[in-house]
């Protein structure tokens, strides 16, 4: 996907070219064919192209419209082109690039025009007769937008990098605090940086000299639910829907791949992948990560460690899929740490799966892929299971039987309403999961349980959804760092990362299906998915009743690393600004006992917050050097 980036002096002053060539710098050993400016008076747009899509050689940017008065730049992929230009009433070719049919959409609807355009993208557009500039956003892809703003300018990138390279970026430590606590709220835009921003997906900036607004454009929990279909009806419907999406997806100047797992979610998407190109006479490259160790006696009952046996029956099914399995013997785990900064500038909270994401992405560079499939938001779309406390009770008996019934409607109820903890002690929802995880000092994790107590906060796992589609929306909103990671792992190796399980369509109508078609009448779930993929999945995955536990070789891993690792914590633990925020001695401490066993019986849960920890005090170590 191309980047861009600029800057709006809101105080008139003109654009200096020397801070657009500086902010180029950041980021001018990315892969891309060719970086354009535009610089007017008091605002300046830049734009790296990096070919996505055929139509993509003939863009031509940033763009200024003379008549018009306006300069516009544009980052993405468009998947309702022809919609589009029958609703502009404009005619496109193969020539056409997506920038000039998203310029006409805003010059017809403006601001309404948001909405109508699906796919990955990005724009910025200004104004020069209001002096107005506009930065938008699609509804939830892979697309990242960061901006710096003060009284006197506002500075945007699709890349932190440039930004931080004109200003001189200051921890927020808050987002730190939020990292190791995981007490946020992911639909805040705050970054690790103070006063630099992320846009939201479904946001766009609105500003002018005097005024800065953040305004939403889609509101998917207005959708209504249709009672009026049966399952294979709306099983058939979304198939159509998903089906589509994922052939949007497959427009790309270069050759598409995918990541496969042993799931249900990148199962379905590769399987329809490699079904529409087996159309074309081409056949899919999957990639997929397996431990590099024997771990089969090292999982808990309800996980599944290796899941390749499960990979190898979607491939068998598909017949038209080419796999690459990896297992990242190349690449440490603090090495994937260390690497992520220099590609994200930042921490990321799975500081555990860091070194096979990367060992998967740079696979598929090396291979001169252009388009990375994933089904990352599948959970709340084409594999929801749907949400247990809006069933009755004759189904709830189906689904958890009469003693969790018990529990869960009359015992937690009454607990929680005279004391809520107690409840969170007899309900084993870990009150103590600050003090235990966190690696927080205790000074901050008493200041932080005041205000989460202020705040009325109700931990993830144990919050009380009014709807269905309450349950779904939320997964979307915890599920935002997600495409801001994938964006910026997309610009850093030239490639474009693309979730057709996050397209507006299929999120719309996953919010249009009842709660109780998700459930058999013996109450097992994800009945959709189950009855959009029979006969196409096999049924070894479809009707799998363990997870994959991502990193499921982690400690045999890490006891590779273990020397460097040491010597990460140690430096950790000499630090006067790291031992500020983080508990050293308890982080030591708990990394020596999760690592002296003898059995290789490592807990690879207490060992992914061990080195959350570690990721977020090497971001401090590291801060000046970025």
């Amino acid at each position: 996907m191309s980047m861009f980036f600029g800057i709006f002096n809101r105080n008139g002053k003109p654009v200096e070219k020397i801070d657009l060539d500086k902010m180029y710098s950041s980021i001018q050993n990315f892969p891309h064919k060719s970086c354009n400016y535009k610089i007017i008076n008091n605002i300046g747009f830049a734009h790296l192209l990096t070919y996505n899509t055929p139509e993509s050689i003939y863009e031509n940017q940033p763009i200024f419209l003379e008549d018009q008065q306006i300069v516009f730049v544009f980052k993405g992929r468009i998947d309702n082109r022809n919609e589009l230009a029958d609703l502009l009433n404009i005619y496109i070719n193969n020539k056409t690039p997506d920038s000039e049919i998203v310029l006409q959409s805003w010059m017809k609807f403006g601001e309404k025009s948001f909405d109508k355009i699906l796919g990955d993208w990005a724009f910025a557009i200004f104004d020069f007769k209001t002096q107005e500039l506009f930065i938008s956003r699609d509804h939830h892809g892979y697309t990242s937008i960061n901006y710096y703003i003060d009284n006197d300018k506002i500075i945007f990138s699709s890349s932190i990098k440039p930004i931080i390279k004109i200003i001189n970026p200051e921890i927020n430590e808050k987002s730190l605090i939020s990292l190791l606590s995981i007490y946020n709220d992911q639909s805040l835009n705050t970054t690790f940086y103070k006063n630099i921003y992320r846009l939201n997906p479904a946001h766009y900036i609105k500003m002018d000299k005097y005024n800065f607004t953040n305004l939403r454009y889609w509101y998917p929990e207005n959708i209504e639910i249709n009672y009026n279909k049966k399952l294979n009806e709306y099983s058939e419907e979304l198939f159509y829907i998903f089906n589509q999406s994922v052939k949007d997806r497959l427009r790309s100047h270069k050759p598409v791949s995918s990541a496969l797992s042993g799931g249900l979610d990148s199962g379905s998407v590769s399987y329809v992948a490699a079904d529409l190109l087996k159309r074309e006479n081409k056949k899919l490259t999957t990639y997929s990560h397996i431990p590099l160790f024997d771990i089969s006696n090292k999982i808990d009952g309800d996980r599944i460690g290796d899941e390749k046996p499960f990979i190898d029956e979607t491939i068998k099914a598909s017949g038209n899929i080419n796999p690459i399995y990896l297992t990242s013997e190349n690449i440490s785990v603090l090495e994937g740490i260390t690497q992520s900064f220099k590609l994200f500038n930042q921490p990321v909270h799975a500081a555990c799966n860091t070194y096979w994401i990367l060992n998967i992405i740079q696979n598929v560079t090396k291979d001169e892929v252009g388009t990375f499939l994933t089904g990352e938001h599948g959970n709340a779309t084409i594999s929801y299971t749907g949400w247990e406390d809006g069933l009755s009770v004759n189904d709830l008996y189906n689904v958890i039987g009469l003693k969790r019934i018990i529990k869960r409607k009359i015992f937690k109820p009454i607990v929680k309403k005279l004391s809520y903890e107690t409840y969170l002690k007899l309900t084993g929802n870990q009150n103590n999961v600050l003090e235990k995880f966190s690696y927080l000092k205790p000074e901050i994790v008493f200041e932080l349980k005041k205000e989460m107590k202020n705040n009325n906060y109700i931990m993830m796992f144990d919050h009380a959804y009014k709807s269905s589609q309450e349950a779904i929306l939320s997964f979307f909103k915890y599920a935002i760092p997600r495409t801001y990671t994938g964006a910026n792992i997309g610009d850093y190796y030239g490639i474009e990362l693309r979730d057709p399980t996050a397209d507006k369509r299929v999120i719309e109508y996953m919010l249009s299906i009842p709660n109780s078609v998700f459930y058999s009448k013996s109450g097992d779930n994800k009945q959709i998915i189950k009855s959009m993929m029979y006969k196409k999945l096999p049924d070894k995955v479809l009707f799998a009743k363990k997870k994959g536990l991502q990193s499921s070789d982690l400690g045999l891993k890490i006891n590779q690393d273990k020397d460097a690792i040491n010597e990460s914590i140690n430096n950790l633990c000499k630090s006067d600004y790291v031992n500020s925020i983080i508990d050293t001695r308890k982080l030591k401490t708990d990394w020596i006992e999760n690592t002296s066993t003898k059995s290789n019986d490592y807990n690879v849960y207490n060992l992914q917050h061990i080195l959350r920890a570690v990721m977020a005090g090497e971001f401090m170590l590291s801060f000046d050097k970025l």
